[in-house]
């Protein structure tokens, strides 16, 4: 755990720090208005929500957004693919869709970081012992000069039901093109939960670095759209919460469709 945070901190610390060597962009003094959008279909192995499962296995997100400018707006579902597999207690109904969310993202570069602001609200239908809830999150970025990597840390916090609440990630990334048509995101975090949010979401009143998180997404890109092959593996290193889950690891994969306007 000791080790952890010191990983932990040390990441954060190359974050902040302004003797980290960057890359310098080239100043954009063009403003342009910009009005756009698209959609993502998908299929995913199981609902994984920062290293917990939650609800069925077989599960379809899609996600609808608007774009102008730096600002989106996103409108996303939770539709249970197997309805065997659905654990039903606690539903006022059966229904395959249990979950839609709402989220308004600010994206904003500004010479070597990249800013990322969100709201998110998320509403639970049929699920009446499941309170609806909302989040803001903050990430910054800042990339390297090395291989496309970059630095970055990732805040949220409970706004609602769960007060105080507070989900951290500091990691690595890297965001290479590859060839004409694929593209790569590669991502590792140390991520922290707080007291409040473990009680709410693990069930188990700790603070501490919950897991090291590994996620890889492989895109490419066709004449009518994009293709996404997205894999996440976590590894559970605070040893209570691993205990108490009976887990030393939990993992994901999805298929991915989407097109942009």
């Amino acid at each position: 755990m000791k080790l952890s945070l010191k990983i932990f901190n040390g990441l954060l610390a190359l974050l902040l720090s302004g003797n980290v060597i960057a890359q310098t962009p080239v100043a954009d003094t063009t403003t342009k208005s910009q009005l756009g959008g698209g959609f993502e279909l998908n299929f995913i192995h199981s609902y994984l929500w920062r290293g917990a499962y939650f609800g069925a296995d077989n599960v379809s997100q899609p996600v609808f957004w608007l774009t102008y400018n730096d600002f989106s707006f996103n409108v996303s579902g939770n539709f249970n693919l197997i309805n065997k597999t659905t654990n039903y207690d606690g539903y006022s109904r059966k229904s395959n869709w249990d979950e839609l969310d709402l989220e308004l993202d600010y994206e904003h570069e500004f010479k070597k970081y990249t800013v990322f602001g969100k709201a998110l609200c998320y509403l639970y239908a049929y699920q009446p012992l499941v309170p609806p809830t909302a989040e803001l999150n903050m990430r910054v970025e800042r990339k390297l000069q090395c291989c496309h990597w970059s630095v970055f840390t990732d805040e949220v916090f409970d706004v609602w039901n769960h007060w105080g609440g507070l989900w951290s990630e500091t990691g690595i990334l890297n965001d290479r093109k590859l060839g004409h048509q694929w593209e790569m995101n590669w991502e590792n975090a140390l991520c922290y939960g707080s007291k409040v949010f473990n009680e709410a979401y693990y069930e188990i009143p700790i603070r501490g670095v919950n897991l090291v998180s590994s996620r890889l997404e492989l895109q490419k890109n066709v004449k009518y759209g994009y293709y996404k092959l997205y894999g996440e593996y976590n590894w559970f290193i605070d040893q209570r919460l691993e205990k108490y889950l009976h887990q030393h690891y939990s993992y994901n994969f999805q298929v991915v469709f989407g097109k942009e306007f």
